[in-house]
């Protein structure tokens, strides 16, 4: 509660019943409507995706082309809805050791955009729109990843999606993904580390499943982070 507070006294709002893969549809009106149109975010953060398994045995196998395409719904509906068209980074916090790097979440993140799924977000050529006025849409791209530091976070502990016991994060990296136009965190060249300096304001919920019943909170700042 006392996360909370301190979230909620720095500006930031706090969600609940938010579902990553429909955020446009789940989050409050007043978080994402600004002057009768949706609002777009510089920062879009998810740590820790993942299906919600009753057994408390989260992210295992036998569910990973369930979480791959939790990952692919999330980015490419974050990217097409919310995500702002200069600055904006979607950034996915996640383990690297088996069975979690067989995600391959550089890619598969990606997929929903350039797979057929979004022709909006598909190229990087200049087209019209309605009135005639030449625009230049931008391709999204993996730019790197980053080690999580835990230190930035004091008082985040990651827990399993039903179940309220924590697992160790030791592992965990930062997946960046930006606009293609080289502005962003990352350089742009796969697994090269880059230097990050992190202003995330975390609450102490429970991690969110990927369906309903997560917790999210923006800020003024221009960032909504899951998890």
């Amino acid at each position: 509660q006392d996360t909370m507070d301190e979230l909620v006294s720095l500006g930031a709002t706090i969600c609940y019943y938010v579902d990553a893969t429909r955020l446009v549809e789940t989050l409050p009106e007043s978080v994402i409507q600004r002057k009768q149109q949706t609002k777009k975010f510089h920062r879009i953060v998810w740590n820790f995706p993942c299906s919600a398994v009753s057994s408390g045995q989260d992210g295992q196998n036998d569910a990973m082309e369930f979480n791959k395409q939790l990952v692919r719904d999330f980015v490419r509906r974050a990217a097409s809805d919310l995500l702002h068209r200069g600055d904006g980074e979607i950034h996915m916090l996640h383990k690297t050791k088996p069975p979690f790097n067989q995600w391959k979440i550089e890619t598969v993140a990606l997929e929903g955009l350039y797979g057929g799924i979004d022709s909006n977000l598909s190229n990087s050529d200049d087209n019209s729109n309605e009135n005639g006025k030449k625009i230049t849409q931008r391709r999204l791209e993996y730019k790197g990843r980053v080690v999580f530091d835990r230190c930035l976070m004091p008082p985040y502990v990651p827990r399993k999606a039903l179940d309220k016991k924590s697992f160790t994060a030791h592992d965990a990296c930062h997946y960046i993904f930006g606009w293609a136009s080289g502005v962003g965190t990352g350089r742009g060249d796969g697994d090269n580390y880059c230097q990050y300096a992190s202003t995330i304001h975390e609450s102490s919920q429970e991690s969110n499943s990927g369906g309903s019943s997560g917790g999210c909170s923006s800020s003024t700042s221009g960032r909504v982070d899951m998890g």
